[in-house]
């Protein structure tokens, strides 16, 4: 026999992660207005939002980060990062938050034309494999943002280290806020 939800029980379920949404969104306010600060001390003018995924937006200049993980995605990552100059072992977090940064800073480098060939090519790549991913980080506007993260961090290595040894706090704080 199939298992099946009351009207009252999907009603309580929604209810129970709307209310860790907005728990989540709260425990990461601190952790956004610390990388906002830090932002705007390097001269990133954008906004910082928590989200599902990393991502940036250009029509807002909104920065979206994430906890999300995919241990095969990060490892594809750190080797394409290494094929193309990293000279440092960094966090997945603090790659791809100064890679959608990295979109800010080389996002007029592009027409809206290019912008709507790069997506439809994004679109067309298999995001399950290593080759897939190499193809999706080779795109022009992807590419480009990558070589601005790895160029600032290479060239700020002790300012990458202290920024990232605090989101490490804050985000530890997170999940002992959350019991994890």
């Amino acid at each position: 026999m199939e298992n099946r939800l009351t009207p009252t029980a999907k009603s309580a379920i929604l209810n129970e992660e709307r209310e860790g949404n907005i728990m989540k969104k709260l425990q990461t306010r601190k952790l956004s207005m610390f990388i906002r600060e830090w932002c705007i001390e390097n001269g990133f003018e954008v906004s910082i939002r928590y989200g599902c995924d990393f991502a940036y937006f250009y029509q807002k200049d909104i920065v979206r980060y994430s906890f999300i993980t995919c241990k095969a995605q990060d490892e594809y990552m750190k080797e394409f990062w290494a094929l193309h100059g990293l000279k440092y072992n960094c966090d997945i977090f603090l790659m791809s938050l100064l890679h959608e940064i990295g979109h800010y800073m080389t996002e007029d480098e592009w027409t809206d034309e290019e912008n709507a060939i790069f997506t439809l090519l994004k679109i067309s790549c298999d995001g399950e494999t290593k080759e897939g991913n190499f193809e999706y980080w080779e795109v022009p506007d992807e590419k480009r943002a990558t070589e601005w993260a790895i160029d600032f961090i290479n060239s700020n290595p002790q300012k990458c280290k202290k920024f990232w040894t605090e989101c490490r706090k804050l985000i530890m704080e997170i999940y002992v806020d959350a019991g994890l």
